[in-house]
């Protein structure tokens, strides 16, 4: 195995709206969360608890057909929040060794910030998971913000 199948394998990099950007491919919510998965690990309850960690649950349901709902290409037809749930979810999904989240909550509200950092605290308990934020979310997410810029690691 390559050097990069190895970092391929360990890391994965989510970020903020613009530049670049984790695509959304199109397909139903549970295909884009799962992405390319082993066998089984696609299940819907492991793509809930992703959602879950994400704080997208209520996004997905009010979708009207829950994990089958549709996603068009690139979320399009989502709220710049609701996009970068989805693609939060499907990092947390993948459950790399490491974790670069960049601006992970830059298109949330403050109470739901709130809620992600708290579940991603969680769910990444024993993995990597640096977070940098910008002054307006680094206060929020963890000690070293007090309101200006900085990372934040949950483990």
């Amino acid at each position: 195995m390559s050097d990069v199948q190895v970092i391929a394998q360990t890391l994965t990099v989510t970020g903020p709206g613009g530049g670049a950007v984790a695509a959304l491919f199109p397909g139903p919510v549970r295909a884009v969360v799962a992405g390319r998965t082993a066998p089984g690990d696609g299940d819907d309850g492991a793509v809930r608890e992703s959602l879950d960690t994400a704080a997208a649950t209520d996004v997905i349901d009010g979708l009207g057909d829950g994990l089958d709902s549709a996603v068009a290409p690139g979320g399009r037809t989502l709220s710049g929040g609701h996009a970068q749930r989805l693609r939060l979810a499907r990092a947390v999904h993948a459950r790399p060794e490491v974790l670069l989240a960049d601006e992970p909550t830059s298109a949330l509200d403050a109470h739901t910030e709130a809620v992600v950092a708290t579940r991603l605290k969680a769910a990444r308990t024993g993995l990597t998971t640096p977070v940098s934020t910008s002054p307006g979310g680094a206060g929020r997410l963890g000690p070293r913000g007090r309101g200006r810029p900085g990372v934040w690691a949950p483990t």
